[in-house]
């Protein structure tokens, strides 16, 4: 049977358990598979396990969906601790996340979504906060010259720090989490700051129109490479400064970012220049990894405290989460990827002092982490 006719003789099939069900075990099934209380284990082309753990049950129950193909007609025999209990709303849950998780296999398969282009992508986002910013009610403290650094207060009162760097393009700095990830130059609080400017012609014209300070920060245009920006010809002494690190360019690349300590002290000699927060942080990063490295070179992991033999690839995964601040283990789906970051955590806190190691997890999770 083909991919195309399988599944729809899995639609068919469950029409069919629908009609042998009772109304309440359907709808009850229907809000376990809503709720994603039911997830795949592991899957064969004879049968599909699976983890069910719902607030209806004390401890999660493995489920087995068996298939049986016949004369292009499949049965599917539910089955749990080697019983078959027949249609219930636990089994019927599970047939729903088998049907899901073959929609998602088939690239054919009609996506609700847009796909969107670069362009649009960001034309998009950037419509986005444009709205936001249009229906928002916030208040702004201003500066004393038109770039800032001013203070927005949103709804909840959470205070902002906003400068307007470029009023034709309307992009400029905020110290709110959007600005620091979002790769746009621009958040809903400048927009709204700029619009507030530009609808307001008297305060436009009372504020000073000299920039405030030489800034250093993260371009957020340019992969939040470290950059300096001053509207008007530099003083002779910040000039010699910034020429000496940046040379001509208005950026340093991030391999560059080591060597930048110095420039951070000695710009501490000149009041009009501002750092922003995000540059020390990502000198402060950079310095942490160099510290990961060379302690990676000389440090070999000590695996007699895992109660469990790894295999090399185990091992392989553990040693490149070991020196890392943030990794993936993207092993397939048996694999062993929860030993593998039980060991990376038992081995941080051999090597860095860890007192404790948080993890979150879906709550399906839960027993098999216990377990292992």
């Amino acid at each position: 049977m083909t991919g195309n006719a399988f599944k729809k003789e899995i639609k068919n099939f469950i029409k069919r358990v629908k009609s042998i069900m009772s109304p309440e075990e359907v709808v009850f099934g229907e809000i376990l598979f809503n709720n994603c209380d039911c997830q795949i284990l592991s899957q064969s082309a004879l049968s599909i396990d699976f983890l069910v753990d719902s607030d209806e049950i004390n401890l999660p129950v493995e489920y087995s969906l068996l298939i049986d193909e016949v004369e292009q007609k499949i049965n599917i025999i539910p089955e749990s601790a080697k019983e078959r209990p027949g249609w219930n709303r636990f089994a019927y849950a599970c047939l729903l996340q088998y049907e899901a998780e073959l929609m998602l296999l088939d690239s054919k398969e009609p996506v609700e979504h847009k796909k969107y282009t670069r362009k649009g992508m960001i034309k998009r986002v950037l419509d986005e906060r444009r709205l936001k910013a249009e229906k928002a009610d916030y208040r702004i403290q201003w500066a004393n010259n038109i770039y800032g650094d001013h203070i927005l207060i949103n709804e909840q009162g959470i205070r902002y720090k906003i400068l307007l760097r470029d009023f034709e393009n309307e992009t400029g700095y905020s110290d709110s989490p959007d600005a620091r990830l979002n790769k746009l130059g621009t958040t809903k609080h400048i927009m709204f700051a700029f619009r507030q400017l530009k609808n307001n012609p008297d305060l436009f014209n009372r504020l000073d129109k000299t920039y405030p300070f030489i800034e250093i920060y993260c371009d957020p245009l340019n992969d939040y490479k470290i950059t300096w920006f001053y509207p008007h010809p530099l003083p002779v002494k910040e000039q010699v400064l910034i020429s000496r690190y940046f040379k001509k360019k208005k950026y340093i690349e991030d391999a560059e970012v080591d060597v930048f300590l110095t420039f951070l002290e000695q710009a501490q000699e000149h009041e009009n220049v501002c750092i922003r927060p995000e540059v020390r942080e990502k000198i402060e990063r950079k310095f942490e990894k160099l510290m990961l490295d060379d302690l990676q070179k000389v440090h070999q992991p000590d695996y007699s405290q895992i109660n469990a033999d790894l295999f090399p690839y185990q091992k392989e995964g553990v040693n490149f989460v070991l020196f890392r601040k943030s990794a993936i283990i993207a092993d397939e789906m048996g694999l062993g990827k929860t030993i593998q970051a039980i060991a990376a955590g038992v081995l941080k806190r051999q090597i860095f002092g860890f007192k404790k190691c948080l993890i979150v997890c879906p709550a399906t999770l839960k027993s098999h982490w216990k377990k292992e």
